[in-house]
């Protein structure tokens, strides 16, 4: 391998120029098992923003969780070692959210606190800086938002509500 393609800078122009369309995410993943010059760089910009918790999810052992109507469930305690993977790639997101937010993680009420009980009063994505809330805010998800920012979020985050309160 050419020596150019050990400077991350370069391997970020890369993974940015790859267009953006329905192989996109394949060519991301294609690209970090290539080799250990690219991983880091194409899992950045793969986890970069997501629309909903479900590919974090997908991370967590496949005993963890079932998928049933397009609805994602939790099906048993998660426990402190499932979340090995899934905090990995949840400190690359920075942006979240959208009109597909919660359309196949149901966020059901139970499934938020397994969440917050396990997250041990951890962010889920530690490193958030532009969340896209496409519900009514009110008393019932406040703390979903709190679970997702924490109180490391950066002072720029930016919370944009779409629907009134």
């Amino acid at each position: 391998m050419h020596r150019c393609f050990l400077i991350p800078e370069i391997v970020d122009l890369i993974c940015y120029h790859i267009p953006e369309d329905y192989h996109w995410s394949t060519s991301l993943v294609c690209l970090a098992r290539t080799c250990r010059a690219f991983h880091e760089q194409a899992l950045k910009h793969l986890w970069y923003e997501l629309e909903s918790l479900v590919p974090l999810i997908k991370c967590m052992p496949a005993d963890l969780w079932n998928e049933r109507h397009g609805q994602l469930k939790f099906v048993r305690l998660i426990l402190t070692s499932d979340w090995l993977r899934f905090r990995v790639h949840a400190r690359r997101v920075r942006k979240f959210g959208g009109v597909r937010m919660l359309t196949r993680y149901g966020g059901g009420d139970e499934d938020w606190q397994a969440l917050n009980l396990a997250a041990g009063g951890q962010a889920l994505l530690p490193n958030i800086q532009s969340l896209t809330w496409d519900w009514p805010l009110s008393s019932e998800n406040l703390p979903s938002i709190h679970l997702l920012m924490g109180q490391k979020s950066p002072p720029s985050t930016s919370k944009k509500c779409k629907r009134p309160i």
